[in-house]
């Protein structure tokens, strides 16, 4: 937020003709009510309304009791296991035509938009990168260093090839594969990046925060 109001973004830009909206939404949950939101109460009906915190807990629960069960459910043990490499084989394919559909949507939009949008939308781009910049720059290397005592510089060179992957794709979920390949060559055992990397993709979408924080002032 800081970025777009040093850099002026939006300022005198209207890109989106006005309409009249009105809302009957109430925002008076307490804290209480969210938290029982989060917790499923139908497996199927979890699945296919994409709460994704809901799935996020419903897998826990399932993952502690196949560990539990352990070697009475080998059956269902790989079947999950080979669910996996499917969805992630099936993620890698769509990958790569998502460069080819991003194209078609910018092409769409500056097409129907017309040059006037170029400035603006350029505006936001750099605001974006700037602010994403500084978190990746700034605030990622001080808890790095603050929590782990790991340098910086080689943390990033190792994962260098996972980050150039994450800003072609603009996508967390389509680097979980990369990402957790990555941690198990640097040592990290594979109970752990088998969690924390797709529960991260979910939950840590600081990148979402800053460009939807930028988007408000456009």
């Amino acid at each position: 937020m800081g970025v777009s109001i040093v850099m002026g973004q939006g300022l005198g830009v209207n890109l989106v003709s006005p309409v009249s909206q009105t809302s009957n939404l109430t925002f008076n949950q307490s804290m209480s009510d969210m938290i029982l939101q989060t917790i499923p109460e139908n497996p199927l009906n979890t699945l296919t309304t994409g709460s994704m915190l809901s799935v996020i807990i419903l897998a826990i629960i399932v993952g502690f009791i196949l560990i539990k069960l352990n070697d009475k459910i080998q059956i269902v043990d790989s079947f999950f296991e080979e669910l996996n490499k499917i969805m992630f084989e099936m993620t890698g394919v769509i990958m790569k035509f998502a460069p080819v559909g991003v194209f078609c949507l910018m092409a769409y939009t500056f097409g129907t938009m017309g040059f006037k949008s170029i400035l603006p939308f350029t505006q936001y781009i750099i605001c974006v990168l700037i602010g994403m910049a500084i978190q990746m720059f700034v605030v990622y290397p001080v808890i790095l260093v603050v929590f782990t005592r790991l340098s910086p510089l080689k943390f990033f060179r190792s994962f260098l090839s996972v980050m150039f992957f994450a800003f072609s794709t603009l996508s967390s979920n389509a680097t979980v594969p990369t990402n957790m390949a990555k941690l198990m060559d640097i040592g990290v055992p594979e109970e752990i990046s088998s969690f924390t990397i797709p529960f991260g993709s979910i939950i840590h979408k600081d990148g979402t925060a800053i460009m939807q924080t930028v988007a408000v002032f456009l």
